[in-house]
């Protein structure tokens, strides 16, 4: 009896160190893959705050 309980334990110590590795390798490769799509939206964002700082797009001068 006294066995199983630790070897029960043990099975969950083993599954918690698994997840707690597993997962972040999981992130970083996801994140790796999708790198250069993140930079080109970061890009974008960049543009519109520096049309917003200018006053807006062209469009918006036209019509003013």
């Amino acid at each position: 009896m006294r066995f199983a309980v630790g070897f029960s334990f043990a099975i969950l110590i083993i599954w918690v160190i698994i997840s707690c590795i597993s997962l972040p390798l999981n992130q970083w490769f996801v994140r790796r893959k999708d790198g250069p799509k993140i930079e080109a939206s970061d890009s974008q964002d960049t543009l519109s705050r520096d049309m917003m700082r200018e006053g807006g797009s062209k469009a918006e001068k036209e019509f003013a």
